[in-house]
């Protein structure tokens, strides 16, 4: 197991440079947590085992992510686990002002489903559906491709993260859903339907 010191992080974590460009999403996502940042270390720090890491974070460690020190890449899920749990849903790597990153740095592509709770988000800010509606919306989403069949509901789930199984009652909620926002699509146009496809997909699918 890793250990990771606050004392002990790498220089490009905890560097001083001139050019860092503070994170108030992150200290948003605090707020409406109702957490102080000792708290937020701590529910960090807990979860660290689950990726292998013995994590000794405090207050000073958020204080610099919040200032624009970027947390390791490893931790950044943790952090997005740690306010979703306590949120009561998820949080993406846009909405905490992070970028996913692989262990060694590199930029890493976003999740499918975070891309589509992004995008549904961001239609239902009134302010920004005209620009999605000239770009974002008019371009398809890289869904991925599943080589294998799709799990059942019996069967075993990898210890981990907590798992919502999703049955024949959720599919069904889906298309019924769906056939009536494609009503009112047909009906009244996409002014009316989209941001109810983007609420139902952030509030109800995404979680």
């Amino acid at each position: 197991m890793n250990t990771v010191n606050a004392m002990e992080l790498s220089g490009v974590e905890y560097m001083a440079t001139r050019n860092r460009t503070p994170n108030p999403a992150l200290n948003r996502l605090l707020e409406q947590a109702r957490w102080t940042r000792t708290q937020m270390a701590q529910q960090v720090n807990r979860l660290g085992p689950q990726a292998g890491l013995k994590l000794t974070y405090d207050r000073t460690a958020v204080a610099h992510w919040i200032a624009g020190t970027p947390p390791k890449p490893e931790v950044r899920p943790l952090i997005l686990e740690a306010l979703s749990a306590r949120l009561g849903r998820p949080v993406t790597h846009a909405e905490a002002g992070l970028s996913p990153a692989l262990a060694d740095g590199t930029s890493q592509p976003l999740d499918t489903v975070e891309e589509l709770i992004d995008l549904g988000r961001a239609a239902m800010d009134p302010s920004r559906r005209g620009l999605l509606g000239a770009t974002l919306f008019s371009a398809a989403l890289a869904v991925p491709a599943f080589q294998s069949r799709a799990r059942a509901a019996s069967d075993p789930v990898t210890p981990g993260k907590a798992t919502t199984r999703i049955g024949a009652s959720q599919v069904a909620s889906v298309r019924s859903m769906t056939e009536r926002i494609a009503d009112i699509l047909d009906e009244f146009g996409a002014g009316h339907a989209r941001p109810m496809a983007a609420a139902f997909l952030v509030n109800t699918v995404g979680p």
